[in-house]
C-alpha cells in the first residue's frame, strides 16, 4: 500500500470479551485540498465470508481528495434507477473534500477477528451485532471528521443498521450489492446450505494457491483480490498436520446468511427512517440484481443519489472490478459531499 501508512489495531467490540481486528489507512502524502475542504473518514465493511484486506486494491485507485482527480466517468458503469433530481457537480462544491483516514475492519467472526475471538464464537449470530460493532469503531477511532460508510453485501446492510440505530453516525452511505435479497429467502435456503459445503481444508499453501487460482468463482476475481484472499482469508492450524483452513468457518458464514432473512426484513421495514443520503451500486450480472422490489425500495429513499450499475460483473463487484469500484467511490464522494454544501441540494430542505 504505497499510498497509505497502514496500522493494524485490536480494539474492543460492542460486547464484553470480544475484540475486532482493524486496519487504518492514512495517506502518506497530504492530499491536495480545496479551500474549506471537508475532512473525511471512510469506514469500510466487507461481505459475508470475507475480510477487510479485500478493500486494498480499491484503495489504490480512489482519489484522496476532490482536487486530486477530475470528475470521473466510469467506462463500465451507467446511471440507472435514479430517484429525484441529481446534484449538479460543479468545482465550487464537489472538490471540497479530502480523505484523512480509512478504517477497514473484520466482523467479529470473520478474518483475523475470528482468530482473535476463537473462544468467543459460540454465540448467536445476528447482523445487529455487526452494526453495534461499527458504532463501537466510530466511537473509538473517529474524531473531528465527517464519516462516510461504504459497505459490500453484509457490510452494506450492517452500515444501514448502524445508521438506523444511531442516525447521526454517517453523512452518507454507499451500499454495494446490499444483501436485502435475503429478506425473500427462508433461513434454510440454498445459500445457507451452500456455505456449509464450502471447502475448508488445504494441506499447504501451494495446494491452496492452485485451488483458488483454478476455481471457477475465484478465477473471475481480479488477481490482486484473489491473492489477498489467499494470504489473509486462510490460516495455518495448530493441528499435527498444520493444514490450512478458512478464517471464517463455513458454519459461521452459513449462520450469517440464515439470520439475514430476519435482519434484511427489519431493514426494509425501517428503510423510511434512514436519515442520511445513500447510493446503491450493483453488478449487472448479480443474482441480487433481478429483485425489482428491493431496487425500488432503495431508489425511493436514495436521498438525491442514484443507483448505479457496473456492467460485466456480478454480486462480488468489489473482488471482480476493484478499479471500476474505486472510480465509483470517487464519484460518490463528489456527490455525497456536494449535498451538504449547496442549500438547493440539501436533503433536509426537501424532506
Amino acid at each position: 500500500m504505497d499510498r497509505f501508512r497502514v496500522e493494524t489495531l485490536v480494539i474492543p467490540s460492542a460486547r464484553a470479551g470480544q475484540v475486532l481486528s482493524v486496519k487504518t489507512y492514512t495517506p502518506i502524502d497530504p492530499p491536495h485540498k480545496a479551500a474549506n475542504s471537508e475532512p473525511l473518514t471512510l469506514v469500510l465493511a466487507h461481505a459475508n465470508g470475507f475480510h477487510k484486506e479485500l478493500w486494498e486494491p480499491v484503495l489504490q485507485g480512489i482519489a484522496l481528495s476532490g482536487k486530486d482527480s477530475p470528475l470521473c466517468q466510469a467506462t463500465r458503469a451507467v446511471n440507472d434507477f435514479s430517484s429525484g433530481p441529481q446534484p449538479i457537480i460543479t468545482p465550487g462544491h464537489s472538490t471540497a473534500w479530502h480523505i484523512c483516514r480509512v478504517i477497514a475492519y473484520d466482523c467479529w467472526n470473520h478474518g483475523q477477528s475470528a482468530i482473535l475471538n476463537q473462544d468467543q464464537l459460540d454465540i448467536p449470530v445476528t447482523w445487529h451485532k455487526n452494526a453495534h460493532d461499527i458504532l463501537a469503531i466510530v466511537r473509538q477511532l473517529v474524531t473531528d471528521t465527517t464519516v462516510i460508510g461504504i459497505g459490500h453485501s453484509l457490510g452494506a446492510c450492517s452500515l444501514m443498521l448502524a445508521q438506523l440505530f444511531r442516525p447521526t453516525t454517517f453523512k452518507a452511505l454507499l451500499i454495494i450489492e446490499p444483501a436485502l435479497v435475503l429478506s425473500d429467502k427462508e433461513p434454510a435456503s440454498d445459500v445457507v446450505k451452500g456455505a456449509l459445503k464450502r471447502k475448508n481444508h488445504w494441506n499447504d499453501w501451494e495446494t491452496a494457491q492452485m485451488y483458488f487460482d483454478n476455481h471457477w468463482l475465484f478465477k473471475q476475481w481480479d488477481p490482486r483480490t484473489r491473492q489477498l484472499h489467499i494470504d489473509h482469508g486462510l490460516y495455518q492450524t495448530n493441528s499435527p498436520s498444520k493444514h490450512l483452513q478458512l478464517k471464517c468457518a463455513p458454519q459461521h458464514e452459513s449462520q450469517t446468511f440464515a439470520t439475514g432473512y430476519y435482519d434484511a426484513k427489519w431493514i426494509i421495514d425501517h428503510f423510511g427512517e434512514m436519515s442520511c443520503p445513500l447510493e446503491m451500486l450493483l453488478g449487472r450480472a448479480s443474482y441480487l440484481y433481478p429483485m425489482p422490489e428491493v431496487i425500488h425500495i432503495v431508489a425511493s429513499f436514495s436521498r438525491q443519489l442514484p443507483t448505479r450499475v457496473i456492467e460485466d460483473t456480478g454480486h462480488l463487484v468489489l473482488m471482480e472490478s476493484p478499479d471500476t469500484t474505486a472510480v465509483e467511490i470517487t464519484r460518490f464522494l463528489h456527490r455525497a459531499t456536494a449535498l451538504g454544501q449547496n442549500p438547493s441540494l440539501d436533503l433536509k430542505s426537501q424532506l
